[in-house]
C-alpha cells in the first residue's frame, strides 16, 4: 500500500502513539481508524441534518423514519455507512 507523510502536532502524535501502544496496533492503523470514524461521524451528522430538514418540510409528506434506519450512539446499528466514494458523502 502506498503511503505519504502527514504533519500532525506533537500532542496529536503523542495521542496516536499512546493509542497504538494501548491497542497493539501500528500507529498508521490507529490513524486510519480515526479518520474512518471521523468520516462516518460526518456522514451521520449530514444524514441527521438532512432528515431534520425533511421532517421540517410540511410538503414532504413524510413523518416517520424509513424502516431499517436505526442510529444508536452515533453508529448505525443495521448497516454501516457506505465506504468513501460509494454513495453518501465524500470528504
Amino acid at each position: 500500500m502506498a503511503s505519504t507523510t502527514v504533519r500532525v502536532s506533537e500532542h496529536t502524535h503523542e495521542l496516536l502513539h499512546k493509542l497504538a501502544a494501548a491497542t497493539g496496533e501500528p500507529l498508521q492503523k490507529v490513524l486510519e481508524r480515526a479518520v474512518e470514524n471521523y468520516r462516518r461521524a460526518q456522514f451521520f451528522e449530514e444524514l441527521d441534518a438532512a432528515y431534520a430538514r425533511l421532517q421540517a418540510d410540511p410538503s414532504s409528506g413524510r413523518r416517520s423514519s424509513p424502516s431499517g434506519w436505526r442510529i444508536a450512539c452515533g453508529r448505525c446499528s443495521t448497516s454501516e455507512a457506505p465506504p468513501a466514494g460509494q454513495g453518501g458523502t465524500t470528504a
